[in-house]
């Protein structure tokens, strides 16, 4: 048997009672003050928004109260004369002026779905020191017992699904982003509080490079610091890469070993649902394109009220058999719940969340011929090379969810297969 486990309460992302605000995801928040120049002021502004009691200074900048278009030449910076109590001390030039004071504070996001002792704020994504220490709080007890199985058998960890939102700020986002892009982040920042500076050109190109700094450091400080933490240990990694605004989900996929969509089925999942499912294709792609031959998924998952013991596998094949052509060549079923009990039937559940895949299901044993099919299938795609015909390039902005080319005017015809880049 293989073991793998996620690596944190819940399913989405890795956080826990353990992470303390400095640690947990960071978002930008400013506030906003009107003054009247050509005398010198000494003004309390006030404390941004912030949560957990926790809030830091990054820039204080003052731009002219009243041009729709700021001029970048216009901003002033003016942090050196804030002092640590929020306090400016300015002489202002003639004019009116706009202060505004940006600083950072930590997300009200937690970890899901886990029981409530285990539930905590999820851990900053741009920063591997905040990664580590997740990893460190969640596995001091189990590592030790994981690195000697790891040695003769296979133990993986699992980021599934990212379903825990955004965010745009870490310590050293402004120092990133100036190595990346070759010009200081400050005089943009009033862009984030939806004005525009310089231009409508140069305020798309500035959050253009912003999202791309932001999916940079989600794939290479979350993703990969996972990857490589993991690697040390002798752990295989799997992730489901998808989920967001933040990540440019085909650049994610390519820093874990083992890549993985889902599909669900159901009486009210509709056949246009998932005909066109984009996880195992988009995931399919990727694995193409490394030279892998496992593309996984979380199989047959299926809705509160689809199931109830209602599914069976002649119900189920043609589902199957859907997303084999879409490139599935291992099949991890959602769910299969421990029976510990020799004769309760149906026995345990995982609450209302199916597919219920157990031993006290009424056609286990018959089953057992839909497996065997399903394992032949397995087999041969695992032991088979794509070829496709087409190759989509899913455009420079992809930030968030992959595009079906099915889905617009650059629909494959009918017969032909693809990847996409």
């Amino acid at each position: 048997l293989e073991f793998a486990m996620h690596n944190c309460p819940g399913w989405s992302s890795s956080g826990g009672p353990w992470i303390t605000p400095d640690k947990a995801m960071q978002i930008i928040t400013w506030s906003e003050t009107k003054i009247t120049g050509g005398k010198q002021v000494r003004i309390q502004l006030p404390t941004p928004k912030h949560m957990f009691d926790y809030y830091i200074d990054t820039y204080c900048l003052a731009i002219p109260a009243n041009m729709k278009v700021i001029p970048r030449l216009s901003i002033l910076e003016l942090s050196n004369r804030l002092d640590k109590d929020g306090v400016l001390t300015w002489d202002v030039p003639t004019g009116e002026w706009l202060i505004m004071r940006f600083g950072q504070t930590a997300k009200d996001q937690k970890n899901k779905s886990a029981p409530s002792k285990s539930t905590g704020l999820d851990c900053d994504k741009f920063s591997t020191e905040a990664l580590d220490y997740h990893l460190n709080c969640m596995f001091k007890r189990l590592m030790p017992t994981m690195e000697k199985i790891a040695k003769h058998s296979k133990i993986g960890l699992l980021i599934d699904s990212y379903e825990t939102g955004d965010q745009d700020w870490t310590s050293d986002m402004p120092a990133y982003f100036e190595q990346s892009h070759g010009y200081e982040l400050y005089p943009f920042l009033p862009v984030l509080a939806n004005k525009i500076v310089e231009s409508e050109e140069s305020t798309k190109r500035f959050l253009f490079d912003f999202r791309r700094v932001r999916a940079d450091m989600f794939a290479e400080r979350y993703y990969g610091h996972f990857q490589k933490r993991c690697k040390e240990k002798g752990i295989i990694t799997y992730t489901e890469p998808y989920g967001g605004n933040m990540m440019e989900e085909l650049q994610v996929a390519q820093q874990l070993d083992i890549n993985m969509g889902e599909f669900w089925c159901g009486q009210t999942v509709l056949w246009a649902n998932y005909k066109y499912n984009r996880t195992v294709k988009q995931v399919a792609s990727i694995v193409h394109t490394l030279g892998g031959k496992v593309v996984g998924a979380e199989a047959f998952t299926s809705e509160p009220d689809a199931d109830k013991w209602l599914q069976y596998p002649y119900a189920l094949k043609s589902l199957g058999d859907y997303m084999f052509t879409r490139g599935l060549s291992r099949i991890y079923f959602h769910r299969f719940a421990h029976q510990p009990h020799p004769t309760a039937a149906p026995g345990m559940t995982m609450g209302a969340w199916g597919l219920h895949f157990d031993r006290t299901n009424t056609w286990w044993k018959p089953g057992k011929a839909w497996i065997e099919y399903l394992n032949r299938c397995q087999y041969i795609f695992q032991s088979s090379t794509f070829y496709g015909d087409i190759l989509y390039h899913n455009g420079d902005d992809s930030f968030g969810s992959t595009i079906e080319p099915e889905q617009t005017l650059l629909a494959p015809p009918e017969g032909y297969d693809y990847d996409m880049v």
